[in-house]
């Protein structure tokens, strides 16, 4: 499942239906912590990086592409990625700090590297997937990654969907 949200996510990255994207990854954030999958849960942070560059959110893309590069763990590839983790991560950072004002990157990249990677993930929505395959956020588990997505939290579950649990991060 996991993959296959990553997947679904580069799907939508590719033909630019970015939301969609980003949701997706989310998705699969939760189910890589759900199975203690630390590699992926840093490959996600970095795919949601990317989005959030993508759609304008500078800040939260050096955020969290700092709290990837600064774990160990990220020296390590994706199943299918010919880059390591925090490759990726880097160079993004290098291409964000040209467009962005030095202040502001500078404190984006502070705060991203005082940032453990378990805790971006556990501070991201956790998510659920409705029958239909189109996601909503939880809104008992509204994280950081929800509320900068640029989308209003829902506000309950959607039709036809209550008996879904909301698949909460482990602590």
């Amino acid at each position: 499942m996991q993959v296959a949200l990553h997947h679904l996510g580069e799907a939508h990255v590719a033909v630019g239906n970015l939301e969609t994207a980003e949701t997706a990854f989310i998705e699969s954030l939760a189910a890589a912590e759900q199975m203690s999958m630390f590699r992926e849960m840093l490959g996600m942070l970095g795919k949601i990086a990317t989005v959030r560059a993508l759609t304008g959110r500078q800040v939260d893309a050096v955020d969290l592409n700092a709290t990837v590069v600064t774990d160990p763990g990220s020296g390590q590839s994706l199943l299918t990625a010919t880059e390591t983790i925090d490759e990726g991560a880097a160079a993004e950072l290098v291409a964000l700090k040209r467009k962005m004002d030095p202040d502001e990157y500078a404190a984006a990249f502070a705060r991203g590297t005082a940032t453990p990677y378990d805790v971006s993930a556990k501070d991201s929505s956790a998510v659920s997937l409705k029958p239909s395959g189109a996601y909503f956020e939880c809104p008992e588990a509204y994280g950081r990654l929800a509320r900068n997505s640029g989308r209003p939290p829902q506000t309950g579950r959607p039709v036809g969907a209550s008996a879904l649990p909301c698949l909460p991060f482990s602590g």
